[in-house]
């Protein structure tokens, strides 16, 4: 997550937020410019949410996804989808992942894919086309958004 990211951006975020390495090598000067305009806002943004708050949702969201894990191994398929559906609307209902919803909203469309906040929880949405035990289900500080 840090090719053509400044080392000096990544670091105002104590690891809240991500760049990814996917970035393109041959960025222009004026990307680079809104890139860190964009990790700079960013950075301000998150540090009006408190990390341990952050760190308690994302245990509790780690410890959901070994939880589901363990229902698909087990083929409670039924039961993994209904868990999830409930999980993921309590969790988007709590103030920090509002929070941290409203910072990721200031992500410009074309760096989306490449700039991820702490309490990502996408994975867990609804997916009429992959039913969530047919989803790789990682623990958060492993999941970008890119996996199916």
């Amino acid at each position: 997550m840090k090719i053509t990211v400044k080392p000096a951006a990544l670091m105002l975020f104590c690891g809240l937020v991500n760049a990814h390495s996917l970035l393109p090598a041959n960025m222009s000067a004026e990307d680079q410019q809104l890139l860190d305009k964009t990790l700079l806002q960013l950075q301000q943004c998150f540090s009006n949410i408190d990390p341990s708050e952050v760190t308690a949702l994302q245990q509790r969201a780690d410890r959901f996804a070994t939880q589901l894990r363990e229902l698909c191994l087990e083929r409670k398929r039924a039961e993994a989808e209904k868990e999830t559906a409930g999980f993921y609307t309590s969790m988007m209902k709590e103030p920090t992942i509002k929070q941290a919803e409203a910072c990721a909203d200031k992500i410009p469309e074309k760096f989306e894919g490449f700039v991820s906040t702490p309490l990502n929880l996408s994975q867990f949405e609804a997916d009429d086309d992959h039913h969530i035990c047919d989803r790789e289900i990682l623990p958060l500080d492993q999941y970008s958004g890119h996996h199916h």
